[in-house]
Order: structure tokens, then C-alpha cells, then sequence
């Protein structure tokens, strides 16, 4: 039984065969790794031990992977969130334009050897895919030019609501998209008295520190690992 799964978007966005371990005690062999392009992993740090003999086969550490947790605050429900260019979308076709966003602090964007795959428009599609069929519901900040400034993606489950994606234009930035965005999912959760949670890398500390501001607190981590044999 193949220890590797199929990553079909990483495949598709890296123009190569790719994969991860789904469960990183079960450490593949050399030949199966070989199959692949590249291959993701995630290690929780309680087994960091594990590191060393992924390091052994040809992986190679990327980053740290914080998991934070924002619980359903009594009270927050608030009728100010209610802003007019903020619109909640499930599953449908964006109505407005979705164009020049970035996200430095992605998992793909801070691997040099992916980083130089990624077609400069990857994070646009990414989006308009999510609002059409990838995400649960997604959180949309939309301007008087019908034009997308913000977003967050989100996964609803029984006990919870997990951001996938939140990034804001680079050119709308510092200007309070953000906090509007959190005001209004922090404000869905409290009404289904769902937390929230989402991961962010150690490298992102900009976005740690908002998360922060936000009332989120880091749960754990996860190490993450790369194998490859694309050359830069």
C-alpha cells in the first residue's frame, strides 16, 4: 500500500507530480519518493525526532506551522458588522473582480524551489476557485468598482469554522479590510457558537501578531517538510 497520496492542485499549479504523507509515522521509502516531484509532509513538533529520519531520505525543513484557536466570545453579536462591502458567498461564481492579490507567507511562496513554478496570477484563480466550489463559505470585502480587496475562505464543520485562506490586496492593506472581514466571521461563529480555528507559518509573523490582536492563541505545531528533486 503507497504511503504517498496524490496532491492533484500542487500537481497542477507545479506542472509536476506531487504528493504528501498522510501519515508522517508511516515514513516511505527512498523508491517511493522517488515516484514524485515533490512530496509535503507535516510532523507534529511533539515528534520531532521524526525530522531526522525524513532528513535522511532527502527532505528538508521549510517552516513551522502554528495551529490558533479563537473560541466563541458570549456576547459578541454586534450589528455594526454588518458593512455594506462585505458579502458572504457559498459555492458560487464571483461576481466581482479579482485581481493582483499575493501571499508571501504560503507554504508554496516560501520553498524557493516552488516559489519560481508559481505563475504570477496563481493567486487570483486560487480565489475564484475557492468561492466557486473549494470552500464552504467564503468572506468577501468588495469595493464601490466591484473590485475584491479581502477575503477569507472557510470550512464550517459541527464544532468549528477553519480559514483555509485570509489575505487582503496589497495595495488595502493597513486600512481596517481585515479587522472588518474578522468582525463579521468572529460574529457568524458566535451565532452558531462555533470556535474558530487556522494555521499559520512561523514566518508570517505579521500575521500571527494580527491573528493575535484577534483573540486567537496558538494550540500547537507542526513541522513542515519538503522533498523534491526540482532544480531552482
Amino acid at each position: 500500500m503507497s504511503l504517498i497520496t496524490n496532491l492533484p492542485w500542487d500537481t497542477q499549479v507545479l506542472g509536476n507530480k506531487a504528493g504528501k504523507v498522510a501519515v508522517p509515522e508511516n515514513i516511505p521509502a527512498k523508491e517511493e519518493c522517488s515516484l514524485y516531484n515533490f512530496i509535503h509532509v507535516r510532523i507534529p513538533q511533539t515528534k520531532v525526532e521524526l525530522c531526522w529520519e525524513y532528513q535522511s531520505i532527502g527532505y528538508r525543513y521549510v517552516a513551522l506551522d502554528f495551529q490558533l484557536t479563537n473560541e466563541p466570545i458570549s456576547g459578541y453579536e454586534d450589528s455594526t458588522v454588518f458593512n455594506s462591502s462585505i458579502k458572504k458567498i457559498k459555492k458560487s461564481l464571483p461576481f466581482f473582480e479579482i485581481d493582483g492579490f499575493n501571499i508571501e507567507g504560503s507554504r508554496l511562496m516560501i520553498d524557493p524551489v516552488l516559489k519560481k513554478r508559481l505563475d504570477k496570477n496563481i493567486w487570483d484563480k486560487m480565489i475564484y476557485d475557492h468561492c466557486l466550489d473549494f470552500a464552504d463559505f467564503c468572506i468577501c470585502y468588495i469595493d464601490k468598482n466591484n473590485m475584491l480587496r479581502g477575503f477569507i475562505s472557510c470550512f464550517e464543520r459541527k464544532e468549528e469554522i477553519e480559514i483555509f485562506l485570509c489575505v487582503v490586496h496589497p495595495q488595502h492593506q493597513n486600512i481596517g479590510i481585515g479587522s472588518s472581514l474578522f468582525k463579521y466571521l468572529k460574529n457568524y461563529a458566535y451565532t452558531q457558537q462555533k470556535k474558530i480555528t487556522t494555521n499559520v507559518l512561523s514566518v508570517n509573523t505579521g500575521a500571527i501578531n494580527f491573528y493575535h490582536k484577534q483573540g486567537f492563541i496558538i494550540n500547537n505545531a507542526h513541522i513542515i517538510m519538503h522533498y523534491s528533486n526540482l532544480n531552482l
